[in-house]
């Protein structure tokens, strides 16, 4: 008779289960502020320069909006401390 394990194993290589995959991470506040601070650097160095709010050109004015609200809180501001590599926050 064959051992737990060995049957385990067994189940564990039939084929089909070759495409089963665990559930992706689920993407969490802390990730889409990390995703949105490396989105508006790689705006700011391909700029040339940090967004203004004045500007005519919609995805300036967006960038422009999503660092005032980076900047007014404090929270945010620290959860992105070692993302802001450019110190756009001022917080080096």
């Amino acid at each position: 008779m064959r051992s737990w394990k060995e049957r385990f194993e067994n189940i564990l290589e039939d084929p089909l289960l070759n495409d089963v995959r665990p559930f992706p991470k689920p993407i969490t506040a802390e990730d889409r502020l990390i995703e949105s601070i490396k989105e508006l650097l790689q705006w700011i160095e391909q700029n040339n320069k940090v967004p203004s709010s004045s500007s005519f050109v919609f995805e300036e004015k967006r960038m422009a909006k999503r660092l005032e609200g980076l900047l007014e809180d404090a929270d945010k501001k620290m959860v992105l401390l070692s993302h802001d590599i450019d110190n756009v926050l001022g917080l080096a």
